[in-house]
C-alpha cells in the first residue's frame, strides 16, 4: 500500500525508494503524510551511510556547542553591515549575529531554528528561513519564516539548531542528514522507523525517503519484550529497540507481539 491522504499529495510513492535532487522535494524534508490506515511517515534526507529497513534513525548528530549561545554583531564584528539589524525589531525578521569558533556555511541552518536563551526577548523560537555563510567570529545575516514578537538587544543571545530531518538546501549533504540511531548515546532526535531501504547521500547529490513516526512497523530488536511493554532507544544495538527503563531512553512505541533479540518485531509506533 503506497496511497498517501493529506492535504497535498507526497512526492513521490511511500515504497519508492528514491535518490533524487529535485527542487520541489528539497524543500518538503520535515513534511508529513498520513496513510489511509492510520499510520504516518516524514520525509527526510539520509546522511553519507545507506540505512536498512526497519531501523530507528534520529536526527542529524547535533553541531558544535560553538552555535550555542551567540551574540549579536558589533560594528568590530568581521564582516557586519550596516544593511542589517543586531538587534530584531517586533514584526522584524532579519537579525545579524557574530558566530563563535566555528564557521557557517551558506544555509547550514535552513529549515532549522533560531531561539533566543538569554537576554531580551528570550524564549522565543523561530524556524530558520536562510542563513548566510560567515568565518569564525564573523558576522552571518539571519532571515527567519515567522516574525520576532518580542524584540531583541545587544545583551540577547542565539541558539542555531541544524534542521532535524536533514538539510533541505544542499549543505553538506553527508553530514547534516538523518543517521541510524547510535547503539548507545543519542546525539539527534529520534525521528521513527525505516519503512524500507535508503540510499545514502553523495558528496553532490541527496538521498530522500520516508521514515514512519505512527502506527504498526517492524522494527529491529536487541532483546526479547513482552506484549505490551513499551520500547525505548538506546538498545546497546545500532538502530534497534529494547524494553523500556526510566532514565535509558525515549519511549517510542509499545510491542503488539512478543519479540525476540535479532528479529524484526511488530510494535506499535509513536514517535
Amino acid at each position: 500500500m503506497s496511497f498517501l491522504t493529506g492535504a497535498k499529495s507526497a512526492p513521490f510513492d511511500l515504497y519508492t525508494s528514491t535518490t533524487i535532487s529535485d527542487p520541489s522535494v528539497v524543500t518538503m524534508c520535515g513534511s508529513r503524510w498520513s496513510a489511509e490506515d492510520g499510520r504516518e511517515f516524514v520525509l527526510v534526507q539520509n546522511a553519507g551511510t545507506a540505512l536498512g529497513a526497519g531501523v530507528v534513525v534520529q536526527g542529524p548528530v547535533a553541531v558544535s556547542a560553538n552555535f550555542v549561545g551567540l551574540s549579536p554583531a558589533t560594528t568590530s564584528t568581521t564582516g557586519y553591515s550596516a544593511t542589517y539589524p543586531i538587534a530584531a525589531a517586533i514584526g522584524g525578521k532579519v537579525i545579524q549575529i557574530a558566530t563563535g569558533a566555528t564557521a557557517v556555511l551558506v544555509n547550514q541552518f535552513q529549515d532549522g531554528y533560531l531561539n533566543v536563551v538569554e537576554g531580551t526577548g528570550l524564549g522565543q523560537t523561530l524556524k530558520i528561513a536562510s542563513i548566510t555563510a560567515a568565518a569564525t567570529t564573523a558576522a552571518t545575516v539571519i532571515t527567519v519564516e515567522d516574525q520576532f514578537l518580542v524584540a531583541t538587544s545587544t545583551d540577547s543571545r542565539f541558539t542555531l539548531t541544524l534542521c532535524p530531518y536533514g538539510t533541505p538546501f544542499g549543505t553538506a549533504l553527508t553530514t547534516h542528514g538523518v543517521i541510524i540511531s547510535p547503539a548507545t548515546t543519542l546525539t539527534g532526535m529520534t525521528l521513527g522507523v525505516t519503512a524500507y531501504p535508503i540510499p545514502a547521500s553523495t558528496a553532490t547529490v541527496a538521498s530522500y525517503g520516508y521514515v514512519q513516526t505512527k502506527g504498526l512497523v517492524a522494527v529491529l530488536g536487541s532483546s526479547t519484550v513482552a506484549l505490551g511493554i513499551d520500547v525505548c532507544v538506546p538498545s546497546g544495538v545500532a538502530g534497534a529497540v529494547a524494553t523500556y527503563a526510566v532514565a535509558t531512553g525515549p519511549r517510542i512505541g509499545t510491542a503488539v507481539v512478543a519479540t525476540a533479540s535479532t528479529k524484526y518485531n511488530m510494535i506499535n509506533l509513536s514517535v
